[in-house]
Formats: C-alpha cells, structure tokens, sequence
C-alpha cells in the first residue's frame, strides 16, 4: 500500500493570490498605472503585499526546515537529548507560530486589496483583459485651473 503524496503548495502564494483574483501577474499589476493616481497607488500596494506575503511564507518555510532538521537530528541520535534544554526549539517555535499568524494576516491583507482593485476599477475588466492600456493620468482628465482670480460681486450687498 502506498503513501498518499503530500500536496505541493505553491513557493509564491501572493503573486498567485494576485493572478487568480486579478488575471495579472504582480509586475503587470505594478505598471498598469502610473505612479502618483489613485489606481496606481492602489496596485502598487496590492502588488508590495503580495510579494510581502511571499516573503513571509519563504521565511516560514525556512524556519520550519531547519526546526525539522534539527528534530530529525536528534530522532537519529545525533544529538543528545540534553541539549534541548537551552529552549532553542522552543523559540524556534515560537518564531514559527508568529510567523504562521503574519502569513493569515498578510493573505487576508492581499484579498482585501484585491477587491479593492475589482470595486474601483483598478485592472480592467474580462474583456479588456489582452489590452493593458495605462488610465489617463488625473491632471490629463481636469483642465488646468484658469489664472483668472475670482471677481467680486459688482451688485452692492444690502443688510
């Protein structure tokens, strides 16, 4: 009989969040708009928490192994059993619970932003999809201010 294989998860949850929420990847969502408009700003932070989602998930991983490795070590015999009393795995642990809520956080963050994205119009839409055309930039859309200063009311004011 044989083992079930474990599911393979995948090394860059973020971006993936962002690709299957979004249909882009984090860099395309990045340069969708220019710096300095709302829909810019609002990608370019949705595409930092996906990559900081990613970030923490690679350092979990890593804490993880080398808490399992060490385990091992010691399961082998290759360490004495003695040396667990410095607390090192339990700080280990510690490290690796507060990292797990860091990740829970961060991909509740990035779901958030996605939406965000969805409700203001952010990425554009099914059919729009293939053409990813920058927004106008927010002074192109409002003419400039006229120089003229306001002019008083000619009419006298009566109390």
């Amino acid at each position: 009989m044989s083992t079930p294989a474990t599911p393979q998860h995948s090394a860059t949850p973020g971006a993936d969040l962002v690709r299957r929420e979004l249909g882009l990847s984090t860099d395309e969502l990045d340069s969708l708009h220019p710096g300095g408009t709302a829909h810019g700003e609002l990608a370019r932070q949705t595409a930092a928490a996906a990559e900081r989602l990613d970030e923490l998930v690679e350092h979990f991983r890593n804490r993880a192994d080398w808490a399992a490795t060490d385990l091992a070590r010691y399961a082998q015999g290759h360490r004495e059993v003695r040396s667990l009393a410095s607390g090192i795995l339990q700080l280990r642990g510690v490290e690796i619970d507060i990292l797990a809520a860091r990740i829970s956080d961060q991909h509740t963050r990035v779901e958030s932003l996605c939406r965000s994205c969805k409700r203001a119009g952010t990425v554009p839409s099914s059919g729009q999809a293939a053409q990813h055309e920058p927004q106008a930039r927010a002074t192109d859309l409002w003419p400039a201010a006229p120089a003229t200063t306001r002019q008083p009311s000619r009419a006298p004011r009566r109390r």
